[in-house]
């Protein structure tokens, strides 16, 4: 691995699903590199874990205050959320399951008070597990295309308890709030705008224009001394929620597979699997 003054660094994690960078003094830069569309499997959320807590006790705060999440995705897309083999149960196993759910429960929650400065760039479909990672962080930039939301109730799942929490923490309407879990509807970046979702709006739909616009403002945190106020305000006022949310993770992991069995929603999951591989197999 290349660390940012192009010297071999012997402890970074080996990554294979996240491409990881320091691009200035400051700053590191996960981006999601799972094709075609970045579902986040157990292995993935393994490796964005990895990697924050590199970034926590290596790199903060002398070499990186800020860290900055993005897609190394072709397509128009942040990420479709959490990987269906993992939900579907004739697909996987409850062992399986449930060490998929705490690993992302555990980086999800970690992410949501660590010290550095968190940016993520969004950019067109940016469901479920990829909108609540998004929700995590503390600035929110998204190209105008970008159509973001928790849509697990128009699919047949519950919202899980904590992604449906923060959603209610963070937006601005409560009653719109509300309205958007129950239906399950994405919306529009403008949208998430007025709502609070969305701190920045890019113009167009162009990946590098959204990337320079992320580095920029991942520069400009970066500039800012570190003081550890800044960590510890960010700390007092979300570590109460972080760890209530860390320690949910077994007891829902055990609360959804008892969901996730029944044939309704077998049923269901297996059609939307069914479909997803036609539209694979059509584009090949």
């Amino acid at each position: 691995m290349v660390s940012q003054r192009g010297t071999i660094s012997c402890s970074q994690p080996d990554f294979q699903l996240i491409r990881f960078s320091i691009p200035f003094d400051g700053v590191c830069h996960i981006q999601l590199n799972r094709p075609p569309v970045n579902a986040l499997n157990t292995a993935l959320w393994s490796e964005l874990q990895q990697a924050l807590n590199y970034a926590e006790t290596k790199l903060y705060p002398e070499t990186a205050r800020v860290l900055l999440i993005s897609s190394n995705a072709r397509g128009s897309i942040f990420s479709a959320g959490n990987d269906l083999t993992e939900l579907h149960v004739p697909s996987t196993t409850e062992r399986r399951f449930k060490k998929f759910w705490t690993t992302s429960t555990s980086f999800l929650a970690r992410l949501y008070k660590t010290p550095l400065f968190t940016i993520s760039a969004m950019r067109g479909a940016t469901p479920a597990g990829g909108f609540v990672m998004s929700l995590c962080c503390d600035y929110r930039i998204a190209l105008s295309n970008t159509m973001m939301g928790l849509n697990e109730v128009a699919i047949g799942l519950a919202v899980p308890r904590y992604w449906g929490r923060l959603l209610l923490l963070t937006i601005s309407n409560r009653a719109r709030g509300e309205e958007i879990l129950a239906n399950g509807k994405m919306i529009n970046a403008s949208e998430a705008y007025s709502l609070g979702l969305v701190n920045k709006i890019v113009d167009g739909d162009q990946k590098d224009h959204l990337h320079e616009n992320a580095l920029l403002a991942a520069q400009q945190w970066a500039k800012q001394k570190e003081t550890y106020g800044r960590a510890d305000t960010k700390l007092s006022v979300r570590q109460e929620f972080a760890d209530s949310w860390e320690e949910y993770g077994v007891p829902e992991s055990e609360r959804s597979w008892k969901m996730l069995s029944k044939p309704k929603v077998v049923k269901i999951l297996g059609a939307i699997m069914h479909q997803l591989s036609k539209k694979t197999n059509a584009k090949m």
